[in-house]
């Protein structure tokens, strides 16, 4: 059904976010027109020029602004474009810069300038904004009691994931005798995959037809490489990044995946983009057992959930997982079944299109 209501997501680096692709797409197939207003320009200013130029021609044809995430440092342009041509702005917050930068990931001394930059940004995107999306309640929380931000300014989006990429594909389950656990995603502490290790270590000694392929890198990518050669790891192996499409692959390819088991705030109020993807493909779930996982997930329905940071009950999870394939098959078809149910991009955008449509009445 047509909405007759145009959305212009405003920014730059957000074309190839599979954030992005959830929301867009999710309006999209509620009737909302989505139209594009971005730039690959290099340098800050220049970035701006681009910007304003190109929106000043789209200017007539819109009803609303979208910045997408990353869009903390593109809200003030957007502000400003908004106010001069009367349209409102949404902004996908989606992470605390603040958060992520200094309390998780520890790349940001606490206290420094660079600190206290990245926490003025985080309030004043928001502040700029006339409604913000976060992911989970707890992100919401977190928003609010940290920056002030009124609760009713706030929208609960959950991440999602690539529904064109990720989707079932044939069983390709090893067997009784052998069994594949996948890990993806970007080494930073949020991701705890020093507790993978540490579990392939004691699953190692169990059980050594299991392995582990994990994929990625980033920020801890050359002291998890220096954990693996001191554990002795000979179950585990280790691949660059992939694009999404051999990522499906992998993931089909696993006979279970994992999620996330870090112990900081952070991984407590946050579900990731892999959880989506492995509930999505219908494979079965290893997660960390946080407040956040509670509110999506149902430990031994739809995924099991371990103690954050417990290598030991990981371990045993995979090994108890890998020897009850009946198990294995009613966790992955609840997953994806809570999937199709709660996780697909039309569902997933309810409240923002509620709010748009709230908006457009308003204006009437």
């Amino acid at each position: 059904m047509k909405n007759s209501m145009t959305i212009c997501a405003f920014g730059y680096d957000f074309l190839g976010g599979a954030r992005y692709w959830v929301i867009a797409t999710g309006l999209k197939e509620r009737g909302f027109d989505v139209i594009e207003c971005s730039t690959q320009k290099r340098g800050f200013l220049a970035k701006y020029r681009d910007l304003c130029g190109k929106y000043w021609k789209l200017r007539k044809q819109i009803d609303v602004m979208f910045v997408p995430f990353p869009g903390h440092y593109v809200m003030p342009l957007a502000w400003l474009l908004g106010r001069i041509t009367g349209k409102p702005i949404v902004f996908d917050v989606f992470v605390s810069l603040y958060d992520t930068n200094v309390e998780d990931r520890k790349s940001v001394p606490a206290g420094s300038l660079h600190a206290r930059t990245l926490s003025f940004m985080d309030w004043l995107s928001c502040t700029l904004a006339d409604v913000i999306l976060i992911d989970t309640e707890l992100q919401k929380q977190y928003f609010v009691e940290r920056y002030g931000i009124q609760t009713e300014k706030i929208l609960v989006l959950p991440v999602g994931c690539r529904t064109d990429v990720f989707q079932p594909q044939p069983s390709r389950e090893h067997g009784a005798d052998t069994c594949t656990v996948l890990f993806h995603g970007t080494f930073i502490p949020l991701q705890g995959i020093e507790i993978i290790l540490h579990a392939a270590a004691e699953v190692q000694r169990r059980d050594p037809t299991v392995k582990f392929h994990i994929i990625g890198g980033g920020q801890t990518y050359e002291e998890i490489r220096r954990l693996a050669e001191v554990l002795h790891l000979e179950n585990v192996a280790f691949a660059p990044y992939q694009p999404m499409e051999e990522l499906a692959e992998a993931i089909a390819d696993a006979d279970m995946c994992l999620g996330i088991f870090g112990t900081s705030e952070k991984a407590q109020r946050v579900i990731p983009h892999k959880v989506y993807d492995i509930l999505c493909m219908g494979k079965p779930l290893i997660t960390g057992d946080t407040p956040a996982a509670r509110s999506a997930l149902l430990h031994g329905t739809n995924a099991i959930l371990t103690k954050p940071g417990d290598a030991a009950a990981l371990a045993e999870a995979i090994l108890e997982l890998k020897g009850d394939m009946e198990m294995r098959q009613k966790i992955a078809e609840s997953g994806r079944k809570l999937f199709q149910e709660t996780f697909l991009p039309r569902t997933i955008t309810v409240p923002l299109a509620a709010w748009l449509d709230a908006k457009r009445s308003r204006k009437k």
